[in-house]
C-alpha cells in the first residue's frame, strides 16, 4: 500500500498494530513494529 503524506503518521497511530513494516519508496529507511510487543522493538534503521 502506498501512503500519501506518510510523514503525518506517528508512533501513537501504530501502537495497537502488530507486524507493521514501513519503508520509503527508495528503501532508504525502515520502521518495523513486531508482534512481540513489550519485548522487542519498535525498530528504525537507515
Amino acid at each position: 500500500m502506498l501512503l500519501e503524506q506518510a510523514s503525518a503518521i506517528t508512533v501513537d497511530d501504530l501502537k495497537h498494530e502488530e507486524d507493521v513494516y514501513i519503508v520509503d519508496q527508495a528503501f532508504r529507511w525502515t520502521y518495523v513494529r513486531t508482534h512481540e510487543t513489550g519485548m522487542c522493538g519498535p525498530y528504525f534503521s537507515r
